[in-house]
């Protein structure tokens, strides 16, 4: 299933539902410079590089560059681990909070420790050992007019994946027992599916630096750079009939908790179109290696190719 990267029949990333007399006519040249990374490394593929950024807008070229480096830096193929239900104690005076988004210390206890450390454990063995900085975070959702982003574009519509390396991990603070009260859904195993770097990175650098989320704003680029990390919204609908049958909602009770890499695990957060949903999420930062690394490979890259 979706085995080959570079065969649009066979690709999660290749797709042309929205340009069906479009064809793919830069695959070789992508080829190529996957497989002279491979052998060659970054200076023995400059030309290929430079001929492949050449392919995406001025503005995008550098971080396009940065992508590649970064993509190549931390592989781990985790997707999702779920941990005995919790009892977070030191949540529950934060029950009332206010509806959106909310950053804050929770106070010290036992067993919110315990989690962490679990938390920290797995990214050290996706990318390292490295000195951590958490992010935690509140989130309240209610119904609201977004629930249409589950919706326009077919069946997996705003399944994504994350733009930057890491983990998030989840906690929800209020029963889900249905998916309508905001479950968070993910398509199972999606994270062993494999992926062209050359064409995540085109894909990132079309979304976060372009700002291009959508099919009519992409008409000048390349077929095969059509696309962002929100790849549900762009499968070709013969791709979504063959993973439909692997989403999963994470249905629980107030205590469920888990850790997902979102960068490669297609996932979208649950769109509450009844009742509401609270969940506690934590963020794992690499504060030191993980940054010297990726300035030292990515950014000496996008700097040597962008010349």
């Amino acid at each position: 299933m979706l085995k080959s990267p570079l065969d649009p029949k066979e690709s999660l990333q290749l797709n042309n539902k929205f340009w069906p007399s479009e064809s793919f006519n830069n695959l070789n040249l992508i080829s190529d410079l996957e497989e002279s990374l491979s052998k060659n490394g970054y200076l023995g593929s400059m030309k290929l590089l430079k001929r492949t950024a050449n392919l995406l807008p001025k503005s995008a070229r550098k971080s396009f560059l940065f992508l590649i480096a970064r993509e190549r830096l931390f592989k781990t193929d985790f997707g999702i681990h779920f941990y005995e239900n919790i009892s977070l104690k030191s949540l529950d005076e934060k029950v009332d909070i206010n509806l959106g988004t909310h950053d804050y210390i929770p106070q010290k206890s036992e067993e919110l420790e315990h989690l962490e450390k679990s938390i920290i454990s797995r990214y050290r063995h996706c990318f390292g050992l490295d000195i951590t900085k958490m992010h935690r975070q509140i989130r309240f959702a209610v119904p609201d007019n977004k629930t249409e982003d589950i919706r326009k574009f077919g069946g997996l519509s705003d399944y994504h994946n994350d733009e930057a390396k890491g983990l998030t991990s989840m906690v929800y603070l209020t029963d889900v027992l249905d998916p309508d009260y905001g479950a968070f859904q993910y398509i199972e195993n999606s994270n062993t599916i494999p992926r062209s770097d050359v064409l995540t990175a085109a894909h990132t650098a079309v979304g976060f630096t372009l700002k291009i989320n959508t099919p009519n704003q992409m008409g000048g680029l390349p077929l095969e750079f059509r696309g962002n990390p929100g790849i549900g919204n762009f499968l070709d609908n013969s791709k979504c009939e063959l993973l439909k049958p692997f989403i999963k909602d994470v249905l629980g009770n107030k205590g469920t908790a888990w850790t997902f890499n979102g960068h490669l695990l297609l996932h979208r957060g649950g769109k509450v179109t009844k009742g509401f949903r609270k969940a506690y999420f934590i963020q794992p930062e690499g504060r030191l290696f993980f940054k010297i690394k990726t300035f030292l490979k990515a950014y000496s890259l996008s700097l040597l190719v962008s010349r």
